[in-house]
């Protein structure tokens, strides 16, 4: 196996020597040095979980319910494992393994209705792993998308990688129509509308400890002309009117309230041209 075919184990102590003599931390560059001296391509499952032992992983926790007849197969960069359907090559599921100094184990559901291409996350992956433990992850997340013209499954992986769960799109907006990136803050979706950016849809996870009890749970705000669209649910049904005061608890409405066809007002530019 690998460059020293049925000696794989002592060419991976080797590499692990190597990395701890140049000061590597175990993680991404300890990776790369196994990547260099051993066919990662010919390990089984239980072969890659004695590599990441030796790493300094001690668990690792395999994706539930994967049919057996899925491909195992590990990934020449950063030891990524792919769980691949012989049927159907869009579906697929990626584990990215832990750092020894504390990033957990993170798995990626790609279906063929939100695939991206693995080797665009494995290369954007160094540059979002620094990011995990800084101050402001959101604000960092935020000046690395906005550089970028990424669609919005990307734009979905990258929410994915730093909550740790699978946020929802926004049914209905014109893809054509709106750019999606990242809010400025607390991660979710923003839609602009690429003609008036002034005018935009964002989709917020919440979060847990906000004095606001409106932002405590999932939801979106709206804002078209510089005013905010704002839900009164004091009354049955539920009554919509527009504010310039973003800070009122109706402007976050409850993502399960929420319906793009039904509350936006403007025709989007597909149809402006078609008028």
């Amino acid at each position: 196996m690998g460059k020293s075919t049925g000696r794989w184990r002592d060419a991976l102590y080797e590499a692990i020597r190597q990395s701890r003599d140049t000061t590597a931390i175990a993680g991404i560059g300890l990776y790369k040095h196994i990547s260099n001296a051993i066919d990662l391509s010919k390990l089984n499952e239980a072969q890659y979980i004695e590599v990441l032992g030796n790493c300094g992983v001690k668990t690792w926790p395999r994706p539930k319910n994967i049919p057996s007849e899925w491909i195992f197969s590990v990934s020449r960069k950063y030891l990524n494992v792919k769980f691949e359907n012989p049927h159907n090559a869009l579906e697929y599921v990626i584990v990215i393994p832990p750092h020894a100094r504390g990033r957990q184990s993170y798995i990626i559901h790609h279906l063929p209705n939100m695939c991206v291409p693995a080797e665009w996350f494995e290369e954007i992956l160094p540059q979002l792993d620094p990011m995990l433990h800084v101050k402001d992850v959101d604000k960092k997340a935020y000046e690395f998308v906005e550089k970028k013209m990424l669609t919005e499954k990307q734009v979905v992986l990258i929410n994915d990688f730093f909550l740790r769960y699978r946020i929802p799109v926004i049914e209905g907006i014109c893809r054509a129509c709106f750019r999606v990136s990242l809010p400025k803050t607390g991660f979710g979706l923003r839609y602009q509308e690429k003609s008036n950016h002034h005018n935009e849809v964002r989709f917020c996870p919440g979060r847990k400890n906000s004095l606001n009890p409106s932002q405590q749970r999932p939801y979106v705000t709206q804002k078209e002309s510089n005013k905010f669209l704002s839900i009164d649910e004091s009354i049955t049904p539920s009554k919509y009117g527009y504010t310039t005061d973003r800070r009122l608890p109706g402007v976050h409405i409850p993502y399960e309230k929420y319906d793009f066809n039904q509350l936006w007002t403007q025709p989007c530019q597909c149809k402006r041209n078609i008028l």
